[in-house]
């Protein structure tokens, strides 16, 4: 049994002897041949790179090999050799991702592996664009508040009071209780009592 060679071209060299010590010889050239591999590929689909801020972004694709079970895949948003996570695929290679609640711009690096012989890598980045946030503030023109760069109501507008009731109270000056911010007497002035005084003679 011949084992643990390489691929390529081999020489194979047999000296035999029997019991008359007579040697024999065989010679002969063999070639080993790996099954062939494809190339490993990044397939993406068509999806868009622009989202509103807060918005979830989505990618999807589909990785090929003719070896699938042995590709490696992974993705990152920073530097695939600082940092990289796991992209799990399908059995017929497609894979999908979810970025959520997007606030800023950022590049999705992605790279893949395949081969059991051969190793094949493959790359992609996709670039997310992600719009700016509204401007919030009081968009009703009437309002006290309102903010002519608010593209976005946030329901802090405040008005004044619509012909707001009098305050009611005492409004007589000589009144033990006068009100002085009284704009309307509501009857409820009171005064002091003038002292009694007597008159006579004593007996």
């Amino acid at each position: 049994m011949i084992s643990d060679l390489e691929a390529g071209s081999h020489s194979l060299n047999i000296i035999a002897f029997d019991k008359l010590n007579q040697e024999t010889r065989w010679f002969t050239d063999f070639t080993i041949v790996f099954p062939p591999e494809e190339n490993a590929t990044i397939s993406l689909d068509s999806f868009p790179t622009t989202v509103d801020y807060g918005d979830n972004g989505e990618l999807s694709g589909n990785v090929s090999h003719s070896s699938i079970s042995s590709c490696n895949f992974f993705w990152s948003d920073t530097d695939l050799e600082e940092s990289k996570l796991i992209l799990p695929f399908e059995e017929n290679g497609d894979f999908s991702l979810t970025l959520e609640n997007m606030r800023e711009n950022v590049s999705i690096s992605m790279e893949v592996s395949c081969g059991i012989n051969f190793i094949t890598i493959d790359s992609s980045v996709v670039n997310f664009t992600v719009n700016p946030a509204p401007i919030s503030g009081c968009t009703d023109s009437e309002a006290n508040n309102y903010d002519a760069n608010a593209e976005e109501d946030d329901g802090s507008c405040t008005y004044d009071e619509e012909n707001p009731d009098p305050v009611e109270g005492c409004t007589d000056s000589t009144a033990t209780n006068y009100d002085d911010t009284a704009e309307v007497d509501d009857g409820s002035c009171e005064y002091e009592e003038p002292s009694e005084t007597t008159t006579g003679s004593p007996e």
